[in-house]
């Protein structure tokens, strides 16, 4: 089986957990290897942190994708924002991340995911199958984080469960469904795989 290497460079636990997951679900013809070289932009002396994933990428790309010739690097933010409909916001987090990459990497190479509010709310969707199709959004984060991870909200916990929700067999069928902004990221994931020059 051929592997595909990457980076994933995110806000939080949440996605250290599922995008793994979730990306050999939808390209199972590959096995994903974590490169050594991986940035989440949460420490244990900060707080989630956007900012921190945007000013690290331009660096992060050149370094995983140039210097260390790994395959694609898997970067998304929370766009924050509870409402689809608000597609300019999410079209514009998107061209904003997009414009950090150097023009010496290979844009498709960066696959991106903007979760709609937060990653959580893909979560909330594989925790509840039952849940109509982009109606999550509009729950408050902390009512989600709660229904998802119930008290115990920890890094570790949290991270756990969000590999748990995403390891089901048919996890990533699920958020295609059920969530517009998974669904892109699902599109951005097949193309970023075909770019790879094998």
């Amino acid at each position: 089986m051929t592997e595909i290497r990457y980076t994933l460079l995110a806000e939080g636990w949440a996605e250290e957990g599922c995008i793994p997951q979730l990306a050999a679900q939808l390209e199972p013809r590959f096995r994903w290897v974590k490169s050594k070289f991986q940035l989440i932009g949460k420490s244990k002396r900060n707080k989630a942190g956007k900012s921190r994933v945007i000013g690290r990428l331009p660096s992060v790309a050149e370094a995983s994708l140039l210097q260390n010739r790994e395959d694609l690097i898997l970067a998304g933010i929370d766009l924050d924002q509870p409402d689809y409909t608000l597609e300019d916001a999410w079209k514009h987090a998107s061209d904003m991340l997009r414009s950090q990459i150097s023009h010496r990497v290979q844009p498709e190479r960066v696959v991106i995911f903007i979760p709609v509010q937060a990653i959580d709310y893909w979560m909330l969707y594989l925790h509840d199958p039952s849940m109509a199709a982009n109606s999550a959004e509009s729950w408050d984060k902390d009512r989600v984080k709660k229904a998802v991870y119930g008290r115990n909200q920890d890094g570790t916990s949290v991270k756990r469960r969000a590999a748990e929700l995403a390891s089901q067999e048919d996890a990533a069928a699920v958020l295609i469904k059920k969530s517009k902004s998974f669904s892109a990221f699902a599109s951005a994931l097949r193309s970023g795989v075909r770019s790879i020059d094998r």
